[in-house]
C-alpha cells in the first residue's frame, strides 16, 4: 500500500514528527489554555490497521507557567486521511462529562490540527474507551458502587 493514496504526507509526516506535533499542539493550546504549555513529548505507541487508520500514543510534559509545576499527559491521536472530514466539536454535554474530572490542566477533550489533519483526545477521553471518562470520575465511580 502506498502511503500517499490515503494520508497526506503532512499528517503522516507530522505525526512522527515530535518537534513538529509539540508546537502545533502548543499554538492549539494556547486559545484555550495560554498558561500551559508541552515542554517535551514522545511517541509511546503507534498502531494501524489493514484499513490504513493510524493511531498514536503520545505522552507528554506540561508545564503550567503560572505555578511552574509539571505533570505528564497521555494524549491519542489520529491521522486522518486526505478524503476524511475532522470529527464534529464536542457537545456540551461531553464537555460537562470531561471537564467535571478534578484536576484536568487540559479543558479540552478534542484538539484539531485541521492543517495536518491529526485529531488528539487527551486522557481520559479516548474514543476506543468512551466509559474510561466515568472510571476516572470519583463522583461517578462512587454513585456507581454505591451500596444499597
Amino acid at each position: 500500500m502506498n502511503l500517499s493514496d490515503n494520508f497526506s504526507s503532512t499528517g503522516l509526516n507530522t505525526a512522527f514528527d515530535i518537534n513538529a506535533v509539540l508546537t502545533l499542539l502548543n499554538e492549539a493550546l494556547k486559545k484555550n489554555h495560554p498558561h500551559i504549555d508541552i515542554i517535551d513529548g514522545k511517541i509511546s505507541d503507534v498502531k494501524s490497521d489493514s484499513s490504513g487508520q493510524y493511531v498514536l500514543l503520545y505522552s507528554f510534559k506540561l508545564q503550567n507557567n503560572l505555578t511552574n509545576r509539571t505533570r505528564k499527559q497521555l494524549m491519542t491521536a489520529r491521522v486522518l486521511t486526505e478524503t476524511e472530514p475532522l470529527p464534529r466539536e464536542a457537545s456540551i454535554d461531553e464537555l460537562n462529562r470531561y471537564r467535571s474530572i478534578e484536576n484536568l490542566w487540559i479543558q479540552m477533550p478534542i484538539i484539531f490540527l485541521p492543517s495536518p489533519k491529526i485529531v488528539f483526545y487527551p486522557f481520559p477521553n479516548d474514543t476506543a474507551f468512551p466509559w474510561l471518562i466515568d472510571t476516572v470520575d470519583t463522583a461517578t465511580m462512587k454513585k456507581q458502587f454505591k451500596s444499597n
